[in-house]
């Protein structure tokens, strides 16, 4: 028995059973959100909604632009772009999801990690292109790593904030009850498993900065084999780069440098862009709210007025 129908069953037998007709024109979804011929009411408290579970491809398509001007940045085919690439971003999707990239500051609107990651990815790859990498290598070695070194700026700006998942939020359903681990499976395919449409968020306490220790696990999970082979195939100097920068452990370094300014870069420019008062989207676990998802319940089942 989950909390909300307890609670329902609760304020039936207080206040009994009363009946009221909606107004001509307006409407209650299953979630309890009035409409007004097709219009959303806003309501206060916001009612929390939650995050739609969509599929990776729905993802990809809502970022197709931004995914195309990362392919533009590097010096890959669109053959080896889609092969080696793309089924990374992919998987980095699948991984965060329509996540924010935090509660109050920047990308904090669903779908916020994803595209902070895809913006990372194209500032860091852009900056690439005037860094010189492998200086200790031969000129030939050099010429031949350029490409895998800029994609592995590539790679560092995308996967900066990778830990989050596992550091900065609970993600449950909406009883709170069936909770996700991220080390364990895609958000996608832990909906799948418990048939979960919808997903809350509870963001962790003393968070800060966190997130960097858990980057190299997730690393693990997130890199393909194919995106690996092509690293290695360069030595292990340039995968060993992209690890020390993504997990906090060489901000001094050429890499690192690029990723951190690319990060700062794609913050600020959605605080500039895009600055939401925060109730826009309401996205969290509402355990605070289950007295008003009972009342709209019974308003909406016609038995309180």
């Amino acid at each position: 028995m989950s909390k909300a129908s307890d609670m329902l069953k609760f304020l039936r037998k207080i206040i009994g059973n009363k009946t009221q007709e909606p107004a001509s024109g307006i409407s209650r979804n299953a979630e309890g959100v009035v409409f007004e011929n097709g219009i959303e009411v806003p309501q206060s408290p916001p009612f929390a909604k939650g995050i739609e579970v969509v599929s990776r491809e729905a993802l990809i398509e809502s970022q197709r632009e931004l995914i195309d001007n990362i392919y533009g940045t590097l010096s890959l085919s669109r053959a080896d772009f889609d092969k080696i690439a793309l089924p990374l971003i992919k998987r980095y999707a699948g991984w965060v999801h329509l996540l924010p990239a935090s509660e109050a500051h920047h990308h904090k609107t669903a779908g916020g990690l994803f595209r902070h990651g895809l913006e990372a990815a194209f500032f860091a790859a852009q900056a690439s292109r005037g860094c010189v990498f492998g200086t200790g290598s031969t000129p030939t070695d050099r010429r031949n790593n350029e490409p895998r070194w800029r994609l592995a700026a590539m790679c560092a700006g995308l996967l900066h904030d990778i830990g989050k998942p596992l550091t900065d939020v609970v993600v449950t359903d909406r009883t709170g009850d069936i909770r996700w681990y991220p080390h364990l499976s895609m958000i996608n395919e832990w909906a799948d498993e418990n048939s979960i449409t919808r997903y809350f968020l509870k963001w962790t306490d003393r968070r800060h900065k966190m997130h960097e220790t858990f980057s190299a696990p997730m690393l693990g999970n997130i890199m393909t084999p194919e995106v690996m082979h092509y690293f290695f195939q360069g030595g292990p100097e340039i995968y060993a780069a992209l690890a020390d920068a993504v997990c906090g452990l060489s901000a001094a370094k050429p890499l690192a440098k690029i990723m951190i300014k690319a990060d700062q870069s794609s913050v600020a420019k959605d605080l500039r862009e895009n600055r939401t008062s925060g109730t826009d989207f309401e996205y969290g676990l509402p355990i605070e709210r289950f007295i008003f998802d009972a009342i709209r319940s019974m308003i909406n089942s016609g038995q309180w007025t």
